[in-house]
C-alpha cells in the first residue's frame, strides 16, 4: 500500500503540470493516488500501514491528502476499515503538503510581470514553467535585456557596450536563458543563422561584436 512519502514523491513529480495549469487555465484538481497493494497476510503490517497513511493526512494534520476509507471484509482479518481513494483537493492542501507555497507565490508574481511587459512571451510560458521559477530572482532585468533586443535587434556592439540598465556581467552570465527568449520573441529575419555552424555563437546570433576583455558597459549598473 502507498505510504505518505511516496504520496509525497508522486505530488512533486506533478509539479510541472501544477505550474503549466496555472498559465493555461486547464484543472488540475482533483489530484488523485492508487492506494496500491493492500497487505493480505499480515494485520500488524496492514493496521500500521494504514494508520500511518492517515496521521500524514489532511484529516490530522489540517491539510495535505484527503483519505478515503471504505468497509471491506477481509478472508483473514473480516471486516476491516481500508483507503479506498486518495486525492488532493485543493491548490492549498497540495502546495503545503510538497512545501512549494512560496515558490507558487513568486511564480505568480513573475508570470504577472512577463505577460504584462513582453506578451509576445506568452507561448513561451507555457512550455518553460520550471525555467521561470529557476530564474525567480532575475526577470526584471531579463525583461530589460529582451525590451532592449525588440527595439534594438541587431546592437552592433559588444555585450558590455549595450546600454542596459542591468549588472555589466549580467548578459554574459545568463545567455542560455536570454538566448530561448530573444529567439521566441524576435523575427526570424533578425536572427542571424551562420551557414556550416552548428550552432551560432550568442554574439553572432543577435548581431553583436565578439566579446572584448575590459569592455565596459555604457549603461550597465557595477
Amino acid at each position: 500500500m502507498i505510504d505518505p512519502s511516496q504520496i509525497q514523491q508522486k505530488a512533486k513529480q506533478r509539479y510541472p503540470t501544477f505550474l503549466s495549469s496555472i498559465m493555461t487555465g486547464e484543472s488540475f484538481f482533483p489530484v488523485e493516488f492508487s492506494v496500491g497493494t493492500i497487505p493480505k497476510d499480515d494485520y500488524l503490517a496492514l493496521r500500521e500501514a494504514v494508520t500511518q497513511l492517515i496521521n500524514k493526512s489532511k484529516e490530522k494534520l489540517g491539510y495535505g491528502y484527503v483519505v478515503e476509507l471504505e468497509p471491506r471484509r477481509t478472508q483473514k482479518y473480516g471486516l476491516q476499515s481500508l483507503p479506498r481513494r486518495i486525492h488532493f483537493d485543493t491548490e492549498e492542501d497540495y502546495l503545503k503538503f510538497i512545501k512549494k507555497e512560496k515558490e507558487v507565490a513568486k511564480f505568480k508574481v513573475n508570470i504577472d510581470l512577463i505577460q504584462t511587459t513582453i506578451p509576445q512571451l506568452n507561448g513561451w510560458l507555457s512550455c518553460n514553467s520550471l525555467k521561470i521559477i529557476e530564474h525567480d530572482d532575475r526577470w526584471r532585468d531579463l525583461l530589460k535585456v529582451c525590451q532592449y533586443f525588440q527595439q534594438n535587434p541587431k546592437p552592433n556592439l559588444y555585450i558590455r557596450e549595450l546600454p542596459i540598465q542591468v549588472h555589466t556581467k549580467f548578459v554574459e552570465q545568463n545567455q542560455r536563458i536570454i538566448r530561448s527568449l530573444l529567439e521566441a520573441i524576435l523575427p526570424i529575419d533578425q536572427l542571424a543563422s551562420i551557414e556550416g555552424e552548428k550552432e551560432c555563437t550568442f554574439e553572432k546570433r543577435f548581431s553583436l561584436n565578439n566579446t572584448s576583455d575590459g569592455t565596459v558597459s555604457l549603461g550597465g549598473e557595477s
